[in-house]
């Protein structure tokens, strides 16, 4: 178990952490993108749509093409969208997003405010490519003095037809160290999916998994492989584990 009390980094999440993405009472979210996605292809379905988001937002977590097959099993479909256009409609369904309308949780502001006054660094540390990871964090413009690096997936050429990733994970806490000076173990990373403690875990890093109490089961499946040092439900709790000014 790692010492809260030695970590002077945090990085947290985005999407799923720092903002509601997936709110299906919020139209623009992705329930609602993923909803409008299914009736383009099923049009029979479009006054079907507030089931329809319901449905993704109660089976998150799951490959989309799966929340799609259930989508067409509940709804007894008889033409379901073949296999090899199924990348197609992965497509649409990013395209139906829009990421202005996607708020951030109503805890986010307040707690990143009160761990930059106590004197930690924070950062962000996201799947999202770079590029679009700094236009979806220019739609929150007041997110953006409480970060000192914003990290989103990038690709680079370390040679002639050699290309490498950096990504979440290893990649990230490395820059992390070497800009700051600091271990693994004084870098605290926060996130909302089996996939973030997995990459906390394997960089080294003490993992704090944002639990939303709202969709069924997602404390469990948060645990079940890589558990984090511990689980919050609020980010306002991180106040309670961050104490000290570094």
């Amino acid at each position: 178990m790692l010492d809260p009390a030695r970590v002077k980094v945090i990085i947290f999440d985005y999407d799923g952490t720092l903002r509601d993405s997936i709110n299906p009472d919020v139209p623009g979210t992705k329930p609602h993108a993923f909803a409008q996605a299914v009736a383009r292809y099923h049009p029979a379905l479009k006054d079907r749509e507030p089931e329809i988001a319901r449905i993704y937002f109660e089976t998150s977590g799951m490959n989309r093409v799966r929340q799609l097959r259930i989508v067409e099993e509940r709804f007894k479909i008889s033409n379901p969208i073949e296999a090899e256009k199924e990348s197609e409609w992965s497509a649409l369904f990013d395209t139906c997003t829009n990421d202005r309308e996607w708020p951030l949780f109503p805890d986010a502001l307040p707690a990143l405010t009160a761990l930059r006054k106590r004197g930690y660094s924070l950062g962000i540390g996201s799947s999202i490519p770079q590029q679009r990871l700094e236009t979806v964090m220019s739609y929150h413009s007041e997110l953006l003095d409480k970060f000192e690096f914003l990290l989103g997936n990038q690709k680079w050429h370390k040679g002639l037809g050699d290309e490498a990733n950096f990504g979440k994970g290893i990649s990230y806490t490395a820059y992390v160290c070497g800009k700051y000076g600091v271990t693994p173990e004084q870098v605290a990373y926060v996130g909302d999916t089996p996939e973030d403690m997995k990459s906390g875990f394997e960089s080294g890093v003490y993992t704090i998994g944002r639990v939303d109490a709202r969709i069924p089961h997602r404390r469990e499946k948060l645990i079940a492989e890589f558990p984090p040092d511990l689980t919050i439900e609020s980010l306002t709790e991180l106040l309670d584990i961050f104490t000290k000014p570094v």
